[in-house]
């Protein structure tokens, strides 16, 4: 796939998928796609190492906080370039993951499978900006998002990530304060 040099000023929609993607004269395209492929890669390590630590049983706080970096940065990243659904997706997708570093939301297969396919529609979205195509509709997603995030966890789910970590009481109440 050619890399564009500039995408101009523009705002490309699609009314059918409530979708727009804004873009800037000034920023070379090409720089985005570059660093948005290395974080995609970053976050989908992260994740592959998570679906192994689920797959054995167990957690890997490491492979969350840098899924949680990662999807952070390329939030980050997309707002820089004013790209509106893949930041807004990204931000929901961060919130969904600072839940679960938390141990607000379990980290179960659901979480896992709305993270994996939060992390497809992302790259699906970078593609189509890289085409210079209208982004597709990303509320379906969101509202899976959001399903889990409401979701009450079930003891068949397993403990929290927090619960399955041995920590200080008074540890984890300044962890936990400070991260809200």
């Amino acid at each position: 796939m050619a890399l564009l040099r500039h995408i101009p000023k523009s705002e490309i929609c699609n009314p059918q998928l409530n979708g727009c993607v804004s873009v800037s004269v000034d920023r070379p395209i090409k720089d985005f796609l570059a660093e948005a492929e290395d974080i995609l890669e970053t976050a989908n390590q992260a994740l592959l190492s998570l679906e192994h630590a689920l797959g054995a049983g167990s957690s890997d706080p490491d492979a969350l906080n840098s899924l949680f970096r990662a999807v952070h940065s390329f939030k980050g990243l997309a707002g820089m370039y004013g790209l509106k659904a893949p930041s807004d997706i990204t931000h929901k997708l961060e919130f969904l993951l600072d839940e679960l570093r938390l141990g607000k939301v379990v980290l179960g297969r659901q979480a896992l499978d709305v993270v994996l396919e939060t992390l497809s529609l992302i790259g699906r979205l970078v593609q189509q900006v890289a085409a210079r195509q209208p982004n597709e509709d990303i509320a379906p997603v969101a509202e899976r998002i959001d399903a889990v995030l409401k979701a009450k966890p079930s003891a068949a789910e397993g403990r929290s990530l927090l619960e399955q970590i041995e920590l200080d009481r008074g540890i984890l109440q300044v962890l936990t304060e400070y991260e809200e």
